[in-house]
């Protein structure tokens, strides 16, 4: 089967694991804005990666635009966040939020930690970190808010490379 890793990064977390899983899979990496609809439709199967902002899955546009295609295909998502993929009660609530539904039963989803560089974050970004941190009553995620964190590490994606072995994506 023929397979490609797509995403949509902002301040470059997800494209490190795009990168890592092209890799170590060897399959092509592009950005969504970089495949075309004749080009999606040469795969057999994808793994998508977005980070989320706000609750927001950058993704969510594309995933929207291309669910017709999509729906046709074996579905990986990869969601690079703060949020750790333990607390199911935020991570189901991102799916249900920005996951199509005619999708959302095809696709695996997986949570990774991400990272904040609070010194790359444009203004926009750092005003409402800094305002959702004002109501963040958890002390320890206040204070990953407050001076960021760097969870990026290639073993996050383990529990993803084990789903995607040959007999998984056939």
């Amino acid at each position: 089967m023929k397979g490609v890793v797509i995403y949509k990064s902002r301040y470059g977390a997800t494209r490190q694991y795009a990168q890592w899983l092209s890799t170590e899979l060897e399959l092509p990496m592009m950005a969504t804005a970089e495949i075309s609809v004749a080009k999606l439709n040469e795969f057999d199967f994808v793994i998508m990666g977005s980070s989320v902002y706000i609750g927001k899955l950058l993704i969510k546009s594309w995933l929207q635009d291309h669910a017709a295609i999509l729906q046709k295909k074996k579905l990986f998502l990869f969601v690079v966040c703060g949020t750790p993929a333990s607390d199911t009660a935020k991570t189901t609530a991102i799916v249900a939020k920005n996951l199509p539904l005619s999708l959302a039963s095809r696709c695996q989803v997986f949570f990774l930690q991400g990272r904040l560089n609070l010194e790359k974050l444009s203004f926009t970004d750092r005003f409402a970190l800094r305002f959702g941190a004002r109501f963040e009553k958890d002390p320890i995620l206040k204070q990953r808010m407050m001076l960021g964190y760097n969870e990026v590490k290639r073993e996050n994606l383990e529990p993803l490379l084990k789903v995607l072995t040959p007999t998984e994506v056939a």
